[in-house]
């Protein structure tokens, strides 16, 4: 497929992701309880670790063993029996993060059902993750197929249960449930190909220990930083005490979906320009990065703004909590800023094998945050421990800048990236 099309069509399938995500919760936002949407968006943060998860265990290391052989865009006899380990480590991850949902919900709701329901959509969500991480290196063109099957039956399903005033959390679940089912029949062929061989542990257990295990600290240390406010709210205030944070998330939610989105395609690509030091090729990559998190992040808070200012109760329908939800936007705009300009240090960190670099960068945010965290929310209240999600964030992309100055064989990138 030229390169043109492929990235038109990567556009198409990253925007119809972005705003199914945003439309199931915007829906939700404003026809369920606050105490529905915080649950459902605590939920959603579960499922951000888990795919945050399989990033670090599973993407990492197939990133690697996949794109340094002659022919990434398809899965040979030698190395489908070390993708079977990261296959089953996949769906290791989905099972965990699937009855922690479960779990969850069952303690918020009392309702068996709705649990059972929503852990298995999350679950398959991520057997789905784990293969867009696969197919990201093989064949692109399989995965665009299924974000666009998955993005378009929700989209629509949701809009006739909106219409005829059947949206609940309840129906959502069952909705997510349809979607990843119908969205995961594209992989299933390149599936059961991986299923039928023998698993090469060895392989496996090397990519983990050189890609996969400092990865992991890295994902866990980043988790503290951006959600550890999420975790304390719900566990401590309740969900209804995070709706009005949630719905600030909710709203940059489609330029976090770009952000993840542009790093899991342009990877590849710096992995191949890096390994044959092709250094005009990763600066030009690294400011198209940067130019395409950028322009998204502005066009996410200028879409807010003009919002806002237009119609208020469409971004938040409760006037007498709506100065909440103004602060923790305004909070949270900062905070999406920060990630938009460190996201392709990341990108080229990454695709430079410095998974222990940036594992050690990202342990000082994570202990700068969870202090600040709960100092803020001690003496403020749960919307002021952003302000500790932000600082670490500012901590964080200095040290990401700090790391790519250090790379000398990666000069060119790096002034490109500044």
């Amino acid at each position: 497929m030229p390169r043109l099309a492929l990235k038109y069509q990567q556009l198409a399938a990253n925007v119809s992701l972005a705003l199914s995500a945003f439309l199931v919760a915007y829906l939700l936002l404003h026809d369920a309880p606050a105490g529905d949407y915080g649950s459902f968006a605590f939920v959603l943060v579960l499922q951000g670790l888990g795919m945050a998860l399989i990033n670090a265990l599973v993407a990492s290391p197939l990133l690697i063993l996949m794109n340094s052989r002659p022919h990434p865009d398809s899965a040979d006899a030698a190395t489908l029996p070390a993708i079977k380990g990261f296959f089953i480590l996949g769906l290791a991850i989905s099972g965990l993060i699937a009855l922690l949902q479960g779990g969850y919900l069952w303690q918020a709701t009392s309702d068996l059902w709705l649990s059972m329901i929503m852990a298995s959509a999350g679950g398959l969500q991520l057997i789905r993750w784990y293969c867009r991480c696969e197919w990201q290196n093989r064949q692109v063109s399989v995965l665009l197929r299924s974000d666009l099957l998955f993005s378009s039956v929700l989209v629509v399903s949701v809009l006739l249960m909106w219409w005829w005033h059947e949206l609940t959390l309840q129906s959502v679940a069952m909705l997510l449930l349809v979607s990843v089912v119908v969205a995961l029949q594209p992989f299933v062929g390149g599936l059961l190909n991986v299923i039928g061989v023998t698993t090469d542990w060895q392989a496996t257990k090397k990519g983990f220990d050189r890609q996969g295990k400092p990865a992991l600290f890295g994902v866990l240390t980043v988790e503290a930083t951006a959600n550890f406010h999420s975790y304390l709210i719900v566990l401590l205030s309740g969900s209804i005490a995070f709706a009005p944070i949630a719905a600030a998330m909710l709203f940059f939610r489609p330029l976090a979906v770009v952000l993840g989105s542009l790093q899991q395609s342009e990877r590849p690509l710096l992995v191949k320009a890096l390994t044959q030091s092709n250094f005009r090729q990763i600066a030009n990559l690294t400011q198209q990065l940067w130019r395409a998190a950028i322009s998204a992040f502005l066009l996410n808070i200028l879409t807010i703004v003009l919002v806002y200012w237009l119609a208020p109760g469409w971004l938040w329908p409760d006037s007498d909590s709506r100065h909440l939800f103004v602060n923790a936007v305004m909070l949270w705009s900062f905070i999406a800023l920060l990630r938009a300009l460190r996201s392709p240090a990341s990108a080229l960190l990454q695709a430079a094998d410095q998974f222990n670099a940036l594992a050690k960068a990202t342990y000082a945010s994570a202990i700068l945050t969870v202090p600040l965290v709960l100092v803020s929310w001690w003496f403020c209240g749960p919307i002021a421990s952003l302000l500790g999600v932000l600082a670490a964030e500012l901590l964080l992309g200095l040290l990401l800048l700090r790391l790519l100055r250090q790379m000398p064989e990666n000069k060119s990138a790096v002034s490109a990236s500044d």
